[in-house]
C-alpha cells in the first residue's frame, strides 16, 4: 500500500538515515521509535510530502487518501469547531462551501442550477448530510463538550485545539493515517477511546510516533526503529521489539568482542615475527588487520555504550 525505496535523508548536514526500503501494509499499525534527534518527525514528513528526501522515493498510489495530524490550528481560529473537523474531508468541505455560495445568490441561472445538483451529489456520496453528526461524535469522544461544537476554534485553549485537529485527521477515515504524538494533551478517557478507535475501527495503514509506551504497546503491530542511520522493522509491539533488539545487540556484542580478541592476537603475532622470515605472512595479516579495524570502527564508532538487559558494557577500540 505504501512503498519506500532507497530512502535517505540529510538534515542540517546531518545524515538521519539512509538506504531505507519498506513496504507498509493495510491493517498494520507502525510505531516509529528512536532517540531524540534521530529523525522520527522528519520521517513522517517525508511520508506526508511536507519534506523532500535527499535520495529515494515514497510511493503512494494516487487513489489512496492520506491523513495526518497537522499543527496549523491558527488557520482555523475564526472557523466553527464542527466545520474545522468536516474540513478534514477536502472534497466534501469544498462542495459544501460552493453550495452555500450558490444558495446565497439571489438568482440562479441554468448553469448554476446544474452545478448545484452536482454539488449535492458529491455531498450525498460523502455522507455530507450526516457529517455534522459524525464530526460531533468525534469531538465528544475526544473530550470537547457539545456546547462548544458550533463556536469558533479561538474559544479553546491550545491543547483542546489540537484535539480538534486530531478529530479532523480522523474524520476522513483515510487509507493511510500519520500521527505525531496524538496522545499529547489528551486525558485518560480520550486516550482509551483513541486507542480503541485506531485498534478496532481504523482499517488502513497507521504510522505514528508516541512517547506513551502503554499506548504503543497496546496499539502497535510493528515497530520502525531509527538507529545509527538505519530504519529497521520489527514485528510486534514495543515489548516484543525490546526483546528482539536486546537479542540482536547481545549477538553484536559477542561478535565485537571476538573481533577485538582476534585483533589483539594478530598484533602479537605480527610483533613477534615482523623481523623474521614470515614477511609475506605478516603482509597478509596487516591487510586482514585493516579490515578488522574497519569493521570494529563501523560497529563501535570509536566508543559504544551497549545496554543489554539493564547491564552496561563499555567497549573501547
Amino acid at each position: 500500500m505504501l512503498t519506500i525505496n532507497s530512502l535517505a535523508m540529510i538534515y542540517d548536514s546531518k545524515l538521519l538515515f539512509t538506504d531505507v526500503n519498506l513496504n507498509l501494509n493495510k491493517g498494520n499499525k507502525y510505531s516509529v521509535v528512536g532517540a531524540n534527534g534521530t529523525g522520527k518527525t522528519t520521517f513522517l514528513k517525508l511520508l506526508t510530502g511536507e519534506e523532500e528526501p535527499s535520495h529515494g522515493e515514497v510511493i503512494i498510489p494516487k487513489k489512496l487518501g492520506v491523513g495526518w495530524l497537522k499543527q496549523d490550528q491558527f488557520r482555523y481560529e475564526n472557523t466553527p469547531i464542527i466545520n474545522v473537523v468536516i474540513a478534514g474531508k477536502k472534497n466534501l468541505w469544498q462542495a459544501i462551501c460552493e453550495k452555500e455560495e450558490l444558495l446565497a445568490r439571489e438568482i440562479l441561472d441554468d448553469v448554476s442550477g446544474s452545478k448545484l445538483g452536482e454539488l449535492e451529489q458529491i455531498i450525498a456520496d460523502n455522507d455530507g448530510y450526516i457529517a455534522e453528526y459524525i464530526a460531533g461524535e468525534l469531538l465528544t469522544s475526544l473530550g470537547i463538550k457539545e456546547e462548544f461544537h458550533y463556536q469558533n476554534l479561538s474559544v479553546l485553549s491550545g491543547g483542546y485545539k489540537l484535539r480538534v485537529l486530531l478529530a479532523q485527521s480522523l474524520f476522513d477515515n483515510p487509507d493511510i493515517l500519520l500521527l505525531d504524538e496524538p496522545t499529547n494533551h489528551l486525558d485518560i478517557n480520550s486516550i482509551c477511546w483513541l486507542e480503541n478507535y485506531l485498534k478496532y475501527s481504523f482499517k488502513g495503514v497507521l504510522v505514528f510516533i508516541s512517547h506513551d509506551i502503554t499506548f504503543v504497546n497496546n496499539l502497535a503491530t510493528h515497530i520502525l526503529d531509527i538507529d545509527y542511520g538505519e530504519i529497521r522493522e520489527y514485528v510486534g509491539n514495543y515489548n516484543k521489539f525490546i526483546e528482539q533488539k536486546q537479542a540482536i545487540t547481545e549477538q553484536k556484542l559477542h561478535e565485537l568482542c571476538y573481533m577485538e580478541r582476534k585483533v589483539t592476537k594478530m598484533k602479537k603475532f605480527m610483533e613477534k615475527f615482523r623481523a623474521g622470515t614470515r614477511a609475506k605472512q605478516i603482509k597478509s595479516r596487516e591487510k586482514l588487520l585493516e579490515k578488522l579495524n574497519y569493521l570494529i570502527s563501523r560497529n563501535l564508532l570509536g566508543l559504544v555504550l551497549i545496554l543489554i538487559l539493564g547491564k552496561k558494557y563499555l567497549l573501547v577500540k
